[in-house]
């Protein structure tokens, strides 16, 4: 995904998101991020502040320093109702071992997920009530494909597991869905598949 994608779809939902026009502040935008964020940051220009990446490598929704970091910046921003979107998911559902291989992490169930990002939009919304909180959609990756590129010898192994955790994510992004149409907001939905963690 690159800024030019990003904007392209803040701006198609809400106009507000343009640079200051006649003195008006623009709305602020946040997003709650695992190191996609990282990757994406990189690609948006350090002098054009249109979302406030809050990313840490292997992040999940129960790291709890990451959420109140996230909630101190939005109890601090000077918009009235900014947008956060929160696109977790892909840290949550495997786990890294040795030699830096992931494989299916199946001590975390969707719905525990999926109750702890109501718990950070609580959260959110009680310093800042009038924010639009969206949760963005898990991108399927490959267990096979990342082990591949990390080295592992027979990476063929791991084809199970890409069909299990695809419909894991499968199913995680349709309560997330359900999720986002308890809102009046925007729907952003970024159906790329995606091979490599």
């Amino acid at each position: 995904m690159s800024q030019h994608a990003v904007r392209k779809q803040l701006d198609r939902f809400d106009d507000d998101f343009q640079k200051k026009i006649g003195g008006h502040q623009r709305r602020e935008a946040f997003l709650l991020t695992d190191s996609k964020g990282n990757y994406l940051l990189r690609s948006v220009q350090r002098d054009e502040k249109i979302i406030y990446f809050v990313a840490k490598r292997g992040a999940t929704s129960s790291n709890t320093k990451f959420v109140e970091e996230l909630v101190g910046r939005i109890a601090s921003c000077e918009s009235e109702r900014p947008l956060v979107m929160v696109w977790l998911g892909t840290c949550e559902f495997t786990k890294m071992g040795a030699h830096r291989y992931i494989s299916i992490n199946s001590s975390e169930t969707i719905d525990g997920v999926i109750e702890r990002l109501v718990s950070i939009k609580t959260k959110i919304l009680e310093v800042k009530s009038s924010a639009e909180v969206i949760f963005l959609s898990c991108p399927i990756f490959s267990v096979r494909h990342w082990n591949e590129y990390q080295g592992h010898a027979i990476p063929e192994t791991f084809a199970d597991e890409d069909i299990k955790l695809q419909e894991i994510i499968e199913t995680f992004n349709t309560k997330l869905d359900s999720l986002n149409s308890t809102t009046s907001g925007p729907k952003f939905s970024f159906g790329t598949k995606i091979f490599v963690r």
